[in-house]
């Protein structure tokens, strides 16, 4: 079997973040580049390793009350996904996988 290059995008809980680190484990003992995706909140989880690669990207919760909330979340999505993009086009992966959160929609 081939290597693929894979991309993990989770959220920056435990409940995105756990099951990406674990799917992670079990692809690079079986060859694959690994590419984590997530936002700040990921480094709580020590997701850092040697075995892949992770970058980190900007996200918020649009539904957040107030108007100027809304609109730096908004702008906080957009920059997430234009980060989330460069870093497909560099990784250029085979497959990618989401496991939930906003970081997974850019």
């Amino acid at each position: 079997m081939n290597p693929n290059r894979i991309v993990l995008a989770a959220g920056g809980t435990g409940g995105h973040i756990y099951p990406a680190l674990s799917l992670a484990k079990i692809l690079t003992d079986r060859g694959h580049e690994i590419l984590i995706l997530t936002d700040l909140r990921g480094i709580n989880f020590d997701i850092e390793s040697p075995l892949w690669e992770v970058r980190y990207v900007q996200a918020a919760n649009p539904s957040r009350p107030g108007f100027f909330s809304k609109c730096n979340a908004v702008a906080k999505l957009f920059l997430g996904f234009l980060s989330a993009r460069k870093a497909l086009k560099t990784f250029n992966p085979d497959v990618v996988i989401g496991f939930g959160g906003y970081p997974s929609l850019a």
